[in-house]
């Protein structure tokens, strides 16, 4: 019924920790495609990003108040009960 999730990928579970992820898991896939060292990757990705956010500069940031996660584990156990 429920999945074990290893005890690595659990402390990983934050706002913070999966942005950390997903970004190093771009800026590798970045090297591996183009072949440019990490921190030439690291650069293309910031100017993309530094891009995209000037595109998108209209829209208001919306801050989370509590970590996503917890909030969807929270409203899964809550809704067992009721």
């Amino acid at each position: 019924m429920f999945t074990k999730i290893p005890h690595t990928t659990d402390s990983l579970l934050s706002n913070e920790g999966v942005t950390s992820l997903i970004v190093n898991d771009a800026l590798r896939k970045i090297c591996q495609l183009t072949g440019l060292t990490e921190q030439q990757a690291f650069v293309l990705l910031s100017s993309q990003v530094t891009q995209q956010h000037n595109n998108n500069g209209h829209r208001a940031i919306i801050k989370v108040q509590a970590p996503l996660l917890e909030q969807k584990e929270s409203q899964f156990i809550s809704s067992l009960f009721n």
